[in-house]
């Protein structure tokens, strides 16, 4: 019995006057070991695919969805085959050269697909830069044989339904029995081998719904289509509110253009248009916009709408007897200056007016101060100085215009406030750049924090005060970056709290102490810089700044206190090496893979407190004390600890990954909890400088199955608390120096 296909769709699309059959696909793809175009060497194109030679002039062709599975096989002239995968971005991307590319139609929803057309580009070359689409025009393959069709269309009383069934690539109608339109009947056709397009169109009392459905038909397979229209589907007509074209033209006697109606909105229902010329005998124009330029003059090429809007545009057509070629070409402007983020857009005047090839290209000589789009409009992007340059395409001339790209200075809060007042609301990514050039704060936090819906980057480097206050900046949500002036000296308590669109802030060399939860709960801050000068970072500094990746502290800061505690994105950290001491420095800093302690800190006190990621550390040979130091660092495997250590206190608690553990001769005190909850630790040496023992100091190490002590500890100074899983401690004390053993999970300890 022969398989059957089950084809049912729920894509309804409102059109009025009938299905348009005017699909064109445009497919591409990119070469995804390139992140962009531009690279030298290399160019982009896109493809688009065309039905068959019969659909050249009609461009009528099946859906973007006709088929399942696409190969590209590019050969580049001299070169071997090479097939590219299409990805999101919508472009191949080649080295530069002449190529051709052969495409493969395939249909089926897994291995083995069928291949059902195929088709074979003309010669093409790849420039630098974007390319012209390339054409495929795509043929039927393995066609021969009769499959069945059988199809049902159900939709409301009262509508009326048309279908039409055209085999493919021509578009040929198939007669189809009338009886068909009965609602909910089924038709059973057979057809020849191929693909073909289906389309239903369902009219109500003005109203319409409609389908257009690639199908495909092989000898081996009866394919079933269903479909079923409700009035929820049905949509009422959508009408035209507006039509452009392009305004002018120039063309030589002999010489034809395409024009392209834009309709608006772009879903109206019927976008059909008609097209004429008040003066055929200079220019005449197709039924789908082609100009044909006849003789020398003038002639307006009209288009207008048919859904009964009618809406019209006009295309100014100039037709010469010859070429005429530009001789010149200038711009409104010869300079400009914008603010960063403005736009401006610079008008080209070629010469003579009537020139025959009026193209032109837009150059900026600094993208990273001033870009330009393909119709000359200026954004300003930062500060600085770039040349816009017009360049013709007949003869290559050129034209410049000066961009000076500054911001908005002002010299105190109250001119600054009449200026942010005035403007519109914005975003965080289109922040408003301003220099403030002050002696004080006063009054400026009040002003951002009323600027409601506004984001702006703050430029002090011009400014004179030297403290920047306690709350001086808190709460100021749309303050996006801040630039420190260099006579700043000290960042007070506070300063800049919830400051939660802050993400970037620059500390100048001049600033020496950082207050108490000055950046606290800065939660888009991704970096910061500490500079030499900082020689002091309060509690909470930066907690809570979730965002923050990186951090960089300074060579003269001698100690680290909660200063980031809740930094739970930062992942890299750089420690000066003037630090002594780190308390509390990192808890809950999920994210911290690794870290390096610089020689000169001498004790570390819970710095790295819940930090699941902390695989590896490294603690130098100066550091004699730890205390609570790694509590949590659940992916902690090893750890080695210098010879500098004399006391161990709760330092390793709950680290579950802990599988490996070197305890220095220099070491005499593991205290309570050292290693308490260490469920991967197998083994562990006691050296014989260690004279005591603390409660729960190896407690819950379940894992642990082998102890080797190599000195004399008293039984007053190790301690009776579950200093060890089991009975280890009575049978040291009972058969001292050695190696003692257990099964796992066993009580009872045996010495070897």
């Amino acid at each position: 019995m022969k398989k059957e296909q089950t084809l049912i769709r729920n894509k309804i699309y409102g059109i009025a006057l009938g299905i348009v059959l005017v699909c064109m696909m445009l497919l591409a793809a990119c070469d995804n070991t390139l992140n962009s175009s531009d690279e030298n060497g290399y160019g982009k194109i896109s493809i688009s695919f065309e039905g068959g030679a019969a659909s050249q002039t009609t461009r009528t062709i099946l859906p973007s969805t006709a088929f399942d599975k696409y190969v590209y096989i590019f050969t580049k002239s001299g070169g071997a085959a090479v097939e590219k995968t299409p990805d999101k971005n919508g472009l191949f991307t080649l080295e530069l050269g002449n190529y051709t590319v052969e495409v493969k139609a395939y249909i089926g929803v897994a291995e083995p697909y069928t291949l059902v057309a195929s088709g074979v580009s003309s010669q093409f070359t790849v420039s630098s830069g974007s390319n012209a689409a390339v054409v495929v025009f795509l043929s039927e393959v393995n066609a021969g044989g009769k499959g069945k069709f059988s199809y049902t269309i159900t939709y409301p009383a009262g509508a009326t339904a048309e279908i039409t069934l055209q085999k493919w690539p021509g578009l040929n109608n198939i007669a189809l029995n009338p009886g068909n339109i009965a609602n909910g009947k089924t038709q059973t056709l057979q057809l020849d081998t191929g693909s073909y397009l289906l389309a239903v169109l369902v009219n109500k009392n003005g109203s319409s719904a409609g389908i257009s459905e690639a199908v495909h038909i092989t000898s081996s397979l009866s394919t079933v289509y269903t479909k079923n229209f409700n009035d929820n589907d049905l949509i009422a007509p959508i009408a035209v509110l507006n039509v452009t074209v392009k305004p002018s033209t120039s063309l030589v006697v002999g010489g034809t253009e395409m024009l392209y109606a834009e309709i608006e909105p772009s879903y109206a229902t019927n976008k059909s248009v008609t097209w004429s010329s008040s003066d055929p005998d200079v220019a005449t124009v197709s039924a789908n916009g082609l100009i044909t330029a006849k003789k020398a003059g003038t002639a307006n090429i009209t288009v207008t709408t048919v859904d009964g809007s009618n809406k019209t545009a006009t295309c100014n057509v100039t037709v010469s007897a010859s070429a005429v070629d530009v001789t010149g070409v200038s711009l409104d402007q010869s300079s400009v200056s914008l603010y960063v983020g403005d736009t401006e857009t610079l008008v080209a005047t070629l010469e003579p007016s009537n020139a025959t090839n009026q193209n032109i290209t837009w150059s900026s000589t600094n993208t990273s101060v001033a870009t330009v789009s393909a119709s000359g409009t200026v954004t300003a992007v930062a500060l600085g100085n770039a040349t816009i340059t017009v360049t013709t395409e007949d003869g290559g001339k050129k034209a410049s215009c000066n961009v000076t790209v500054t911001i908005p200075t002002f010299t105190t809060v109250t001119a600054f406030k009449a200026w942010l007042d005035a403007q519109p609301a914005n975003t965080k990514e289109d922040s408003y750049a301003v220099a403030l050039n002050l002696n004080s704060l006063e009054g400026l936090n009040t002003v951002l924090i009323d600027a409601y819906s506004k984001y702006v980057n703050l430029d002090f480097s011009g400014s004179t005060f030297t403290s920047i206050g306690d709350m001086a900046f808190a709460e100021c949500t749309g303050l996006t970056n801040v630039i420190i002036p260099n006579s700043v000296t000290s960042i007070r308590g506070d300063a800049f709290i919830f400051c939660t669109s802050l993400t970037s802030i620059t500390i100048p060399n001049s600033v020496t102490s950082i207050g108490g939860y000055a950046f606290s709960t800065c939660t888009s801050l991704a970096s910061v810089t500490i500079p030499d000068s900082v020689t002091s970072i309060g509690g909470y500094a930066f907690s809570f700044c979730t965002s923050l990746t990186s951090v960089t502290i300074g060579n003269s800061v001698t100690s680290i206190v909660n200063a980031f505690t809740g930094c739970t994105s930062l992942v890299s950290v750089t420690i000066g090496n003037s630090v002594t001491s780190i308390d509390s420095a990192f808890v809950g800093c999920t994210s911290l893979v690794s870290v390096t302690i610089p020689d000169s800190v001498t004790s570390i006190g819970g710095a790295f407190y819940e930090c699941t990621s902390l695989a590896s550390v490294t603690i130098p040979n100066s550091v004699t004390s730890i205390v609570n130091a790694f509590t949590g660092c659940t992916s902690l495997v090893s750890v080695t600890i210098p010879n500098s250590v004399t006391s161990i206190g709760g330092a390793f608690i709950f680290c579950t990954s802990l599988a490996s553990v070197t305890i220095p001769n220099s070491v005499t005190s593991i205290g309570d909890s050292a290693f308490v909850g260490c469920t991967s630790l197998a083994s562990v040496t006691i050296p014989n400088s260690v004279t005591s023992i603390g409660g729960d100091a190896f407690g819950s190490c379940h894992s642990l199955a082998s102890v080797t002590f190599q000195g004399t500890i008293n039984s007053s100074n190790f301690s009776s608390t579950n200093s060890f899983p089991g009975d280890l401690r009575d049978k040291y004390l009972a058969g001292g120096i050695g190696t003692y053993t257990r099964p796992y999970g066993g009580s009872e300890w045996t010495k070897l």
